[in-house]
């Protein structure tokens, strides 16, 4: 049954004193939607300009990625993971060795697989961006979110991209095999642990020279036997940038090319600093139970509306009723915000983030939906409304504000928490926490 947001103020989220007053003031003030958005226009983006680091396709650590993946193949490596850090550019340096995979005649069927598909539509801009930019471009029939082309387009001599997600796919493996691909890539692969990527995996190794390439910024799982698994399905192969050296993250952000991320603590009142989780040894709350907590819910609500006054941000929260709760209040206070989940339908996930990009939305929430490969390089503040006890999603969502000034982002960004993540997780590495144990 749904949920309202007078249901959540009136009792959970109610307090004594001022949080109570507080909580009656929004209850007599409506919330906005994303009619009154679209109504009301978008927000231009403030011009700026910057200067981008490298007049070339690819910088020369994604072309060392490239150069890599190109040996390997020779060599009759039939799968291995890429990693770079999140912001580096992982969908470009892949979909560029596909194109020149398919300009050196050496690829006539590739097949791109995405989590969501939001990470599909990035990969055709991308794709797009790539083959129209730079010539001479290999002529390629890009097929969109279907894995049986039609016989008189795939008897034709013209190489194929396919873009599909990875449920679609779990779906018709029956159609990945008989498509016959010559690569396959799938993004976000630290995911393809999940029983029913087994299962695509295990198609591919059944069609005759087909390689099947991982993308991951963080190639790794929680737990050391999905770990081992996860190695395994890409035959233990690793395939990182050598020019960025041992700290890769470190040598991006001095190139621009990531932003300096700083952790800012949300303040709570001095009695309520012990409901903050800073290790392993969390409170016995349940996460629903740690963002309904009132002074939590309330700190993290006015942190939220002040950086909105100035900025966008995009929110995490620890369940799907918390992002819209949230969300609401923040209407309530006369900010623009949206609330997204799997269960948003496609056409309106795809105009609240297109408001969202252009500055039409303020305040953007989500449990897990956007912690992932969603591109936005002008977003430079991210708040955690929960604690994100994994360390995988930790550093995906640092790298959701990580673009730096050479690839359009900022020089410096801001994740904002209650609680202590850098004692719960450490400092973000990437794909050298994996390195020698997993790899």
């Amino acid at each position: 049954m749904a949920v309202s947001i007078e249901d959540f103020l009136k009792g959970p989220l109610a307090t004594d004193g001022p949080g109570a007053e507080r909580a009656a003031r929004l209850l007599r003030r409506r919330r906005g939607t994303i009619h009154e958005a679209e109504e009301a226009g978008t927000t231009a983006r403030k011009s700026k300009s910057y200067e981008l680091a490298s007049p070339e396709p690819l910088f020369d650590y994604q072309a060392d990625v490239v150069a890599s993946l190109t040996k390997a193949r020779s060599d009759g490596v039939r799968s291995a993971m890429v990693s770079i850090p999140t912001g580096g550019g992982k969908t470009r340096t892949a979909l560029w060795y596909i194109r020149k995979a398919i300009q050196d005649q050496t690829c006539r069927r590739a097949v791109w697989l995405a989590p969501s598909a939001e990470l599909v539509a990035q990969a055709e801009r991308t794709a797009q961006d790539l083959w129209r930019t730079f010539s001479p471009s290999p002529r390629t029939t890009l097929v969109l979110n279907d894995l049986e082309p039609p016989v008189a387009r795939s008897d034709q001599l013209t190489p194929l991209l396919a873009i599909a997600t990875v449920q679609l796919a779990a779906k018709r493996v029956d159609a990945l095999r008989a498509l016959q691909p010559d690569l396959v890539v799938y993004d976000e692969a630290h995911q393809a642990a999940a029983r029913t990527s087994r299962d695509i995996v295990r198609a591919l190794g059944d069609i005759e020279g087909c390689m099947l390439v991982g993308l991951s910024a963080t190639p790794g799982r929680t737990l050391t036997d999905e770990n081992e698994l996860l190695s395994g399905l890409f035959g233990g192969n690793l395939i990182v940038p050598r020019v960025l050296g041992h700290d890769a993250i470190a040598t991006l952000v001095g190139r621009g090319v990531l932003a300096h991320v700083e952790t800012r603590q949300i303040p709570l009142p001095r009695q309520w600093d012990a409901l903050r989780v800073r290790s392993t040894n969390a409170p016995s709350l349940s996460l629903d139970e740690l963002a309904l907590e009132p002074h939590r819910f309330w700190a993290i609500a006015d942190t939220i509306e002040e950086i909105a006054r100035k900025r966008r941000c995009l929110v995490f929260g620890s369940s799907i009723a918390h992002c819209e709760v949230i969300a609401a209040v923040a209407n309530a206070r006369n900010i623009r915000a949206e609330s997204l989940s799997h269960n948003t339908p496609a056409d309106k996930r795809e105009l609240v983030l297109k408001l969202f990009l252009a500055g039409g939305i303020q305040v953007l929430t989500n449990k897990s939906l956007l912690m992932a490969g969603f591109d936005d390089p002008g977003l430079g503040d991210a708040v955690l409304a929960t604690p994100i006890r994994s360390s995988i999603q930790w550093e995906q969502i640092v790298g959701r504000v990580s673009r730096g000034p050479s690839v359009g982002g900022k020089r410096s960004a801001r994740v904002w928490e209650l609680d202590d993540h850098s004692k719960l997780h450490d400092r973000v590495m990437a794909a050298q926490r994996f390195v020698g144990d997993t790899w």
